[in-house]
């Protein structure tokens, strides 16, 4: 059974997160943790049922933003969803910038953006959750298509520098033999001279 692990301890947050999971069609558990020692109980019990989603509010757990950043960055819980739920400020923009937008939620939670991330999330039953996974590899699909684009474009100036470079260097070639060619002559009177 899914299970969406919340360490929060503001009752407005927890709600829309529930009532945003619940909307979209979320049919597992939704557990309140109130402390991170709980929390890291928690994730240890279920390693091997991870749980759908980690929401943290890092301004009301003490180390919240150090709580997100270890998860996040630890080897045994890095491919957790862990999502931050915080004011905006330094830490909430690093997230943001390091994770994406999918990993924030910004305080004051509004109804449409929690909805808009359980959804992004696919956290809704397996009916809701396929038009989102294939809008998601729709996306995907564009982003390689785009790259291969861009790589093509770029090989593509690249060899018309090249072919620039070359040109260039042919264009000073007979100036270089010319003066050359005319040193040699200079020398060569020099020594006929001497």
């Amino acid at each position: 059974m899914k299970i969406i692990l919340i360490l929060s301890s503001e009752k407005r947050d927890i709600d829309l997160l529930r009532d945003a999971a619940r909307h979209v069609g979320f049919e597992g558990n939704i557990e309140v943790i109130k402390s991170p020692g709980k929390l890291l109980d928690r994730l240890q019990e279920l390693e091997g049922t991870p749980p759908a989603a980690v929401f943290i509010d890092v301004s009301g757990a003490p180390d919240g933003v150090r709580l997100v950043e270890w998860l996040k960055l630890s080897s045994r819980t890095r491919r957790l969803r862990v999502i931050a739920i915080g004011e905006e400020c330094d830490a909430i923009s690093h997230f943001t910038n390091a994770w994406g937008s999918e990993a924030v939620l910004t305080k004051p939670l509004c109804v449409a953006s929690v909805q808009q991330l359980v959804t992004n999330l696919g956290l809704g039953s397996a009916h809701d959750a396929l038009p989102a996974r294939r809008e998601q590899i729709k996306q995907l699909i564009q982003a390689v298509q785009s790259s291969k684009e861009l790589r093509a474009k770029q090989d593509r100036l690249l060899r018309q520098v090249d072919a620039l470079m070359a040109e260039l260097k042919d264009k000073k070639a007979p100036f270089k033999r010319r003066q050359i060619s005319e040193d040699s002559k200079a020398i060569s009177e020099d020594d006929q001279a001497a």
